[in-house]
């Protein structure tokens, strides 16, 4: 083992020396360090503990301010409340006609409309001195609710008085206009009446009814046959048998659109509804679109009614049973308007050619007749002989004519069709007849 020698021990110890010393600064700075960080960590919490406590203090101030802010609405609001309570109690008991001198002094104009806040509690202060006129206000309502309904109950009296007047005037009315329509049914029928049996003693073929203008032809008394032979017709114009009719008159054409509109300017009749009614250009066109009780009504307005089927069918084809008005030979355009001839109604009357035995016009085509008699497709092998008037009750009525639309098959005399009463279309008419008085 070698020895140091003293040079080498000097070394050591300096060395020794200044990492001792070394170590010292360090520890030294160290420490320096950790004292500025504590100072400034002090500093900064005493500047914090300083904002907190000043925020504290702007909080209190500003929650102090909002409070009395609320504290002055509050006030304001029951102000208000106090204000709109007295100006309603006022304004009902004006309405209730209460002079002012007898006005209750919370509501004088002299009161003062805002009560004085005691003990810092403004709210209620107010609402304690708005008691009183608010209660009042709530009486002076009840007295207004009660004047108004005894008001409205006044009112509805005087309406039910009124609706029953107007009810009573209605019902008059109705009952004036219909007998004025009885008066005026009786009237007309007195005046066709006299005016059949003087044209029947002077054995004129011709008379005028006065009350549309109509033109009347007469059938005579007698027999005639009715219905179609075997194997020929449909199943509803068998058996072809004997019938008996008195004498009666007959309408030479089917009643127009300007005939039927008299009806209605009386007050008798309804309105048809085809489009054209009233239209000068279709005045003497057949009416159309009404139904059986229109028709009867307007038959019975003139003074007349509806034909039976057997009255219909005799004035078509006379007594030598031919199949159209006009004899055997089939329908053309100077004879009858049917079969797509024409497409449309014509006026009544055009085709003189084609005229029955007893100068009845337009039996064939133009538009299909309501008869008077109910329908059944049986009734010939049952119907009485003389004067024979349909079944006695039934689901349809009896249509007989044929109109512009169909063949000649649909215009024969002895063809018949049934259509529900109510029905109305443009191809459906009528005529009138009347029995002869004297003739």
């Amino acid at each position: 083992m070698t020895t140091p020698t003293p040079l080498t021990q000097q070394r050591q110890f300096v060395r020794d020396f200044l990492a001792a010393s070394q170590q010292r600064s360090q520890r030294e700075t160290a420490a320096q360090q950790q004292y500025a960080a504590g100072e400034k960590a002090a500093q900064e919490q005493h500047a914090g503990s300083l904002r907190a406590a000043q925020q504290s203090y702007t909080a209190t101030i500003k929650t102090q301010d909002d409070t009395l802010r609320a504290q002055k609405s509050q006030i304001n609001q029951a102000v208000d409340t106090i204000d709109a309570a007295r100006r309603d109690a006022r304004e009902y008991l004006r309405i209730l006609d209460t002079p002012l001198s007898e006005l209750p002094p919370a509501l004088e104009d002299s009161t003062p409309q805002s009560p004085t806040v005691r003990d810092g509690k403004p709210v209620a202060a107010l609402t304690a001195g708005a008691g009183r006129i608010r209660q009042l206000g709530i009486n002076a309502g009840q007295l207004l609710e009660a004047k108004n309904r005894q008001r409205a109950r006044q009112q509805k009296q005087v309406i039910g008085a009124t609706v029953a007047v107007l009810i009573l005037a209605v019902v008059g009315y109705f009952f004036y206009q219909r007998w004025n329509v009885e008066q005026s049914v009786a009237a007309n029928r007195a005046a066709l009446s006299s005016a059949l049996a003087a044209a029947s003693r002077e054995g004129r073929s011709a008379v005028v009814n006065p009350v549309d203008g109509a033109t009347y032809v007469p059938v005579p008394a007698g027999e005639f046959i009715m219905g179609s032979p075997e194997s020929v017709g449909d199943d509803d114009e068998h058996p072809q048998h004997t019938v008996y009719l008195d004498a009666f008159w007959i309408m030479q054409t089917e009643v127009t659109n300007a005939q039927y509109a008299r009806c209605v300017a009386a007050g008798a009749c309804s309105a048809p509804d085809n489009s054209y009614w009233q239209d000068p250009a279709y005045g003497q066109h057949p009416v159309t679109d009404v139904d059986w009780n229109q028709a009867a009504a307007y038959a019975q307005w003139v003074g007349g009614r509806l034909p039976t089927e057997a009255e219909w069918e005799k004035a078509a084809r006379g007594t030598d049973g031919r199949t159209y008005p006009w004899g055997d030979e089939q329908p053309d355009s100077s004879l009858a308007n049917c079969c797509g001839f024409v497409n449309d109604t014509t006026p009544v009357g055009s085709y003189p050619a084609g005229a029955s035995p007893y100068g009845v016009l337009d039996m064939a085509g133009n538009v299909w007749e309501w008869t008077a008699d109910w329908y059944d497709s049986g009734y010939y092998s049952q119907s009485p002989a003389q004067n024979p008037t349909g079944p006695a009750g039934g689901d349809y009525r009896v249509l007989r004519g044929g109109s512009f639309y169909v063949d000649s098959a649909f215009v024969r005399v002895a063809g018949r069709r049934r259509y529900n009463l109510d029905i109305r279309i443009g191809l459906i008419g009528f005529r009138v007849a009347s029995s002869s008085p004297g003739f």
